[in-house]
């Protein structure tokens, strides 16, 4: 099972896709502000096609631009299991592309062993964390 994260939109969401490669790749759409974590919510996803963490053979990030905590947690969520688990990491830097069609370039630059060791996150703006004084 392959593993995608696309942080590039601007309502605060990733999508989180899965893909076997003998079905159509399955997205899904984390909202930070509806769930708790990211790990859950991929779990979730990962249950629901009948695989675990552990069962990921690879992962494809977007690694931008989008909203600053957004990106930072998809690509540090990244980072994270690539490197507990020992699975490839590959960056899409062109962000022209559609979900499906990162993904699936994603994969092929990893069958091709072009994964990476780190990735550097683009924001799309600098972030806006703190209250401003009134």
């Amino acid at each position: 099972m392959w593993l995608s994260l696309d942080p590039r939109n601007k309502d605060n969401t990733t999508v989180v896709g899965t893909w076997d490669e003998r079905t159509v790749p399955r997205f899904f759409v984390y909202d930070r502000d509806r769930e708790r974590s990211l790990l859950g919510f991929i779990t979730k996803c990962l249950s629901g096609v009948r695989c675990q963490v552990s069962g990921v053979k690879g992962i494809v990030v977007v690694q931008g631009p989008g909203g600053f905590s957004t990106v930072r947690s998809a690509v540090v969520f990244a980072h994270a299991v690539a490197f507990a688990s020992g699975v490839p990491l590959v960056a899409m830097k062109d962000t022209s592309g559609s979900p499906v069609s990162l993904f699936k370039k994603g994969v092929a630059l990893i069958k091709k062993g072009k994964s990476v060791s780190a990735i550097e996150p683009v924001y799309g703006r600098e972030p806006n964390i703190t209250l401003k004084n009134q």
